[in-house]
């Protein structure tokens, strides 16, 4: 299944995880993407989407982890991997 993440360019952006290569995404709390990122499996596509300026997908990735938690919880390790770059 395929996926959109949003995210701040200024907080953490995709060239933050293409740098970094692997990373946790956490601090979620809008129920709706809780819910989300736990239905979330291994080997799922997501596209990163930076939101204010620039705001478009700016880069694809895939979930190395399953997301641990649950809908009335922050989830916590939910690794993703920088494999597939902007083209």
């Amino acid at each position: 299944m395929d996926y959109l993440l949003k995210t701040e360019p200024t907080v953490y952006s995709f060239a933050d995880l293409q740098r970094e290569k692997v990373t946790i995404w956490d601090g979620v709390t809008n129920p709706q993407a809780v819910k989300a990122l736990l239905a979330m499996r291994p080997g799922d596509k997501v596209f990163i989407y930076h939101s204010g300026g620039v705001s478009a997908v700016v880069g694809l990735a895939k979930v190395l982890t399953a997301g641990a938690g649950s809908a009335s919880s922050t989830p916590s390790a939910f690794a993703y991997s920088a494999n597939w770059f902007p083209t």
